[in-house]
């Protein structure tokens, strides 16, 4: 079962199901979840958020979903949990998203030996793992990198978002068959991509794909530069090593 936001300002939201499927790329379904005993949701009550910010609350059918971990209130109670929200602060969807419990799903932690990609040897399929990027007001957002090699592309999927692209979205993609060479601030060469990045109003409203620049900057570094039409922005992202309990190049 999905819990969705079904309107608010008037507009109904477009988030997309997540996970979409039981076959992902992040998931990791050899690990397992705790024995614990199999409950269904708990009952929703709708809340008024102000006259601004109202919205209905409901379960909706979907496709089935892996093995997950909820911590849901005690039965009887409300189904909320007034979890903290750090990804969008004083924004107006963050009260009701902040207050819907969460699932925790468990994650690929794939951590690939890092290559130089100035050297001959690097291999686009050393990217594939957990990075952590900066999305600018919305915080720090965690994603997985997925390498097709039929489509010669990588993914970026969202494993948390934000209000504009939620969880579940691939945030950008790069054509690894199609090269846009350039050098950085020092002059250097640096492997990049043509690539395009996803862009939408809050609640995932009007969706669309923008221009993008992948550059692999480093070892456990890319940078995406989005073609935006008010002004170009550029996005950081880091590798996580799950086995150092750390980021970024050593």
């Amino acid at each position: 079962m999905t819990l969705a936001l079904t309107a608010y300002f008037q507009f109904p939201l477009e988030s997309p199901e997540f996970p979409e499927s039981t076959s992902l790329p992040w998931y990791d379904a050899e690990r397992g979840v705790p024995r614990l005993p199999h409950e269904g949701p708990p009952q929703i009550l709708q809340m008024q958020y102000g006259p601004m910010r109202s919205g209905k609350l409901c379960y909706v059918q979907g496709v089935p979903k892996p093995a997950s971990i909820s911590i849901f209130p005690p039965p009887d109670e409300q189904s909320e949990g007034r979890l903290p929200d750090p990804n969008n602060p004083m924004h107006p969807l963050s009260s009701p998203h902040s207050a819907i419990v969460p699932r925790y799903y468990p994650l690929r932690t794939i951590v690939r030996e890092a290559q130089d990609p100035a050297s001959r040897d690097w291999r686009s399929e050393s990217l594939v793992g957990l990075w952590l990027g900066d999305y600018g007001m919305h915080g720090t957002e965690c994603l997985f990198l997925e390498h097709d090699v039929e489509e010669g592309m990588i993914r970026a999927w969202k494993i948390t978002g934000d209000a504009n692209v939620p969880r579940g979205a691939c945030s950008w993609h790069a054509f690894l068959r199609q090269e846009s060479p350039g050098t950085d601030e020092t002059g250097r060469e640096v492997r990049a991509y043509v690539g395009q990045g996803r862009i939408a109003h809050h609640g995932f409203i009007d969706s669309s794909l923008i221009a993008a620049r992948v550059v692999i900057s480093g070892k456990d570094e890319i940078t995406v530069s989005w073609d935006m039409d008010f002004a170009p922005q550029t996005s950081k992202y880091i590798r996580y090593k799950a086995e150092r309990a750390r980021t970024g190049d050593t």
